[in-house]
C-alpha cells in the first residue's frame, strides 16, 4: 500500500513596501522690501548732540551745525589753544549723535574747513548701544570721490560715502557719525566751519 508523501507548503512572504517619504520643501521667504529712502540734510535735524576731542579757543563743537559761516571768531570750531592757531596736540574728532534715531543711509558729506584744514581724516558710524561697534564709511586718503574747492578762509571737501554692506545691517543701530582728523594739513590747529550730511534716518523703537 502506497503512502502519500506529505505536501510541502511554501510560506507566503509579504512584499516589503518602502515607506513613502514626503519631500522636504523649504519655506519660501519673501524678500524684505524696504521703502525708498528719503534723502535729506540729516544734520539739520534738531536735538543732534555734537561732541569733540577738544574745546578750542573759539566756538563750541555745536557751531559746525549752524548755517552761519560769516563770523570768523564765533562760527567755527577749532582744535587750537590760542588766537595764533597753536594746535592742541593729538588727533581730534567731531561726533554727531542722533538721539532716538537710526542712521539708514548717508549719501554725501560736506566738510567746510577754515584755511586750517585737514587732508587725512576718516568718517565712521558708531552705535551708542554697542560702543565697540564701529564701521568706517569714508577715508580721505583712499577716496576717489573727493571734490575740494577753495575760497577766502574756506577749504571745502564734498564726497560720496561708500554705503555697501551698511544699509542692510539691521542688527546694530548706528546713531552716531564720527569724523576723525588724524593730523592737520597746516601749522595751525584744525578748524571747521560746518559739517553737512545728506542721507536718511528713522526713529528707533
Amino acid at each position: 500500500m502506497l503512502m502519500n508523501s506529505p505536501s510541502v507548503v511554501t510560506p507566503v512572504v509579504a512584499p516589503v513596501v518602502a515607506p513613502v517619504v514626503a519631500p522636504v520643501v523649504a519655506p519660501v521667504v519673501a524678500p524684505v522690501v524696504r521703502p525708498p529712502l528719503s534723502i535729506q540734510t540729516i544734520t539739520d535735524f534738531p536735538s543732534i548732540k555734537v561732541t569733540s576731542s577738544a574745546i578750542g579757543n573759539l566756538s563750541l563743537p555745536s557751531s559746525v551745525l549752524s548755517p552761519s559761516i560769516s563770523d570768523w571768531l564765533t562760527d567755527r570750531w577749532q582744535a587750537a589753544s590760542d588766537m595764533s592757531g597753536t594746535p592742541i596736540p593729538g588727533p581730534h574728532f567731531l561726533s554727531l549723535s542722533f538721539p532716538s534715531k537710526r542712521i539708514t543711509s548717508i549719501k554725501t558729506v560736506t566738510l567746510d574747513f577754515e584755511t586750517a584744514h585737514c587732508d587725512d581724516y576718516t568718517v565712521s558710524l558708531l552705535s551708542s548701544s554697542n560702543p565697540e561697534r564701529t564701521v568706517e564709511i569714508y577715508s580721505s586718503l583712499k577716496s576717489k570721490t573727493l571734490k575740494r574747492s577753495r575760497s577766502h578762509q574756506h577749504v571745502t571737501d564734498v564726497f560720496d560715502v561708500n554705503w555697501d554692506g551698511v544699509a542692510d545691517d539691521i542688527v546694530e543701530s548706528y546713531d552716531t557719525i564720527r569724523i576723525d582728523f588724524l593730523k592737520p594739513a597746516t601749522r595751525w590747529g584744525i578748524s571747521v566751519w560746518r559739517v553737512v550730511a545728506e542721507g536718511s534716518v528713522e526713529a528707533t523703537i
